[in-house]
């Protein structure tokens, strides 16, 4: 197994699983009353929102107006964007890498997550994390609208995934199970070891710095980790299962 091959059935797949998530999510957070209520992502007019205006983690001024409240209108408008874009994400259309779809659908679920911490638990920053690494993978390659487009222009699809994309997704998994581990860990350890939080924090920061440009630049330029199939190889792919008709 190679941690930065993945298999292009295996994304579309996920693709599924991470719709159907994001829509679900949606539907419960959208509610009348107790935590689904569209009161904690107001915030006018104050006597009918949950939260105060400056009751917020986020106090940048990017993040004031990218996790925007507002009216029940505003969010009512915001629910409805995020779950057409679900759909689309859904099937498919515009979810290659760095496609429209997937990042929209990362950047509104981010938004819809910020505009109420109070409500989020542990999965959702994970759903936020796969939603970010699935945006640079071609989510759409298989069973897809895009696909079934390429197909009816006698496009190949070649089923092999092998970028930094896919090394992210896969090491996206081991760090959440790593995680686990490091919170099952004695509290006095860390507070005894407090360099032991600093070098964890200066480490987060660094990648938090660094990996987003290293992840833009891996899928550009000639040198790429994805193969390219020329003519001469295309009957040995087909062979050995590598390049199929996914649409």
């Amino acid at each position: 197994m190679q941690p930065h091959v993945l298999d292009a059935r295996g994304l579309a797949a996920l693709r599924f699983a991470l719709a159907l998530h994001v829509l679900l999510d949606l539907h419960t957070r959208y509610g009348d009353g107790g935590l689904t209520s569209l009161a904690w992502y107001t915030s006018s007019p104050e006597e009918r929102s949950i939260l105060a205006p400056l009751d917020t983690p986020h106090p940048h001024p990017v993040h004031k107006v990218w996790f925007y409240r507002g009216d029940v209108i505003v969010q009512r408008l915001l629910f409805l964007s995020c779950a057409a874009t679900a759909c689309a994400f859904l099937v498919g259309f515009g979810c290659g890498e760095l496609g429209l779809t997937s990042l929209s659908l990362y950047v509104q679920v981010t938004a819809l997550h910020g505009r109420c911490e109070a409500v989020n638990d542990g999965s959702d920053r994970f759903l936020r994390t796969l939603l970010l690494w699935s945006s640079l993978l071609p989510l759409s390659r298989c069973w897809s609208v895009d696909a079934a487009r390429r197909a009816r222009a006698s496009a190949r699809t070649q089923l092999r995934v092998a970028s930094v994309g896919a090394l992210g997704l896969t090491a996206q998994h081991v760090l959440m199970y790593w995680g686990t581990v490091a919170f099952s860990w004695p509290c006095e350890l860390l507070i005894s070891r407090p360099e032991i939080g600093q070098a964890a924090t200066a480490l987060t920061m660094l990648t938090e710095a660094l990996v987003p440009a290293l992840l833009v630049l891996g899928q550009c330029g000639e040198r790429s980790w994805v193969p390219k199939w020329d003519d001469g190889n295309v009957g040995e792919a087909l062979r050995i299962g590598q390049v199929r008709d996914c649409s």
